[in-house]
């Protein structure tokens, strides 16, 4: 009995011939790069309506506007004061695919907290 489960478990664990391997790699890979971009294409779940109507700086594909505020601790506060300059009290920047207001002025923090509509938890809260 014993030697008749070996030879079954050594007939499964046989290598798989290379013809077979390579399309089943490639099938992995594809499957996981899929599975990849319909991970990273669900943070796109925003209304984008509305985001377009806040100003703001011009995000990269991948990086938003991240490259632009990889500067050093003393200069990121140099950084977004400039964009509040160049954009308004009310800036839109994107982190990678998220994206995030800056607001600056006593009357957007008022709408802000003074609403229920628009007190919601991102998911950065979650």
């Amino acid at each position: 009995m014993t030697s008749l489960v070996l030879t079954k478990l050594k007939a499964l664990l046989a290598p798989v011939p290379t013809p077979i391997l390579a399309p089943l790699l490639t099938v992995a890979l594809v499957g996981v790069a899929t599975w990849l971009a319909v991970r990273y294409l669900r943070g796109f779940r925003y209304d984008m309506a509305t985001l377009n109507k806040i100003p703001g700086p011009k995000p990269l594909p991948v990086v938003g506007n991240a490259w632009e505020l990889a500067v050093d601790h003393v200069d990121f506060i140099k950084v977004v004061m400039e964009m509040i300059g160049s954009y308004g009290n009310v800036v839109k920047l994107f982190l990678g695919h998220r994206p995030y207001v800056v607001l600056s002025g006593a009357k957007g923090y008022e709408t802000v907290l003074s609403s229920n509509r628009h007190i919601t938890k991102g998911p950065d809260y979650r």
